[in-house]
């Protein structure tokens, strides 16, 4: 395989990790993730508001903000997987971009030497 084949060949894995990439960050912004977390933490301060400490008498009055906030823990556990799987195909694309300026400069090193 000549250096250009090889190229050729990193160039084409670095589209396939952008389009990866693109690809979760869409589906990411078309669940809403972010925005539904946004609507939870609301949800949640609104629960909050809501309490009256005197009243409190047991453990079942705490519910409701209790659910409220374990669905914003939810929401987040989502979106690091997500950012994860982002971050997967962003690093695998600048990898590809890493071995083709290795290559080239390996070029350059041996045109040089010549």
């Amino acid at each position: 395989m000549t250096n250009t084949d090889h190229i050729r060949r990193l160039l084409l894995q670095i589209g396939d990790g952008l389009n990866a990439l693109r690809n979760r960050c869409q589906d990411a912004d078309d669940e809403g993730s972010f925005a539904e977390a946004n609507k939870a933490v609301a949800w949640a301060q609104r629960e909050l508001d809501a309490i009256d400490p005197e009243a409190l008498g047991e453990a079942y009055d705490l519910k409701a903000l209790y659910d409220r906030v374990h669905l914003v823990v939810v929401h987040l556990r989502c979106l690091r997987v997500q950012l994860e799987k982002c971050e997967e195909a962003a690093e695998a694309a600048l990898d590809a971009a890493k071995r083709i300026t290795h290559t080239l400069e390996e070029s350059d090193s041996a045109d040089a030497d010549l």
